[in-house]
């Protein structure tokens, strides 16, 4: 029996690329695409090519959609939750490879791992975070992951949902609730279009830093259980 596999895809006027996308995740799994408040076709062009659409009632950014995605998919009790950028960088032909690494340990996320995409900006902006979390990654700014069932209730909890970006926030809280992470070598294609909107110019680089470092600091998270924050299991105490 094949895993059931959904695909969270959070997209912000992602028209160029977004139908190819949906089409070639259709392959390996249900597709979820989050339409961040965009200005363009991107929500119409994704629902014909076969994706479930949600529509988010003003910007909230790539994690807030990721959750929202993962809120929708959580009722459908999939066995794994794939996110996946709109921006046709993620080649869908690494999912299996991606599943594969989390099959057998439940406590491990799968992480599509390239370091030679890295621009000056960003292989600097990874060296100081490796420096600042101890994390370890050597991708940390990847979103092409696959999480477990497991992993909801601290993705969906309120400490994360907290957290703007998907990546350094997101893998410390994790790493402090007793998950670890698997690495995959993948191959990311350039961006068809526009620029990361992280790491478009040093500014911005500067700015994630400040942000990451306070995140650090104060990383101290409590020891509850995630469930102490999170809706969905109010009344399974």
């Amino acid at each position: 029996m094949h895993p059931k596999i959904v695909i969270i895809i959070p997209a912000c006027n992602e028209a160029t690329t977004i139908a190819s996308v949906v089409r070639h995740g259709l392959d390996f799994g249900d597709v979820v695409v989050v339409d961040d408040f965009c200005t363009d076709n991107t929500a119409d062009l994704a629902s014909t090519a076969g994706a479930k659409v949600l529509r988010l009632p003003f910007r909230m950014g790539a994690w807030s959609a990721v959750q929202a995605g993962m809120h929708y998919a959580a009722r459908f009790q999939y066995e794994y939750y794939v996110t996946l950028d709109a921006d046709a960088q993620h080649d869908p032909k690494d999912i299996q490879k991606l599943v594969q690494r989390v099959a057998n340990d439940a406590n491990t996320i799968a992480i599509g791992s390239d370091i030679s995409r890295g621009s000056r900006a960003r292989k600097f902006a990874w060296i100081i975070f490796r420096w600042l979390t101890r994390l370890p990654c050597a991708d940390l700014t990847s979103g092409y992951r696959v999480y477990n069932q497991k992993t909801l209730p601290t993705l969906l909890s309120k400490k994360a949902t907290l957290c703007e970006y998907q990546d350094i926030g997101i893998l410390m809280l994790l790493k402090k609730n007793g998950f670890h992470f698997a690495e995959v070598n993948v191959s990311m294609r350039p961006r068809a279009v526009g620029a990361s909107r992280i790491f478009s110019n040093w500014g911005t680089v500067f700015l994630y830093l400040m942000k990451t470092m306070v995140i650090s600091l104060f990383s101290h998270f409590d020891t509850r259980n995630p469930c102490d924050d999170d809706w969905r299991c109010y009344g399974k105490r």
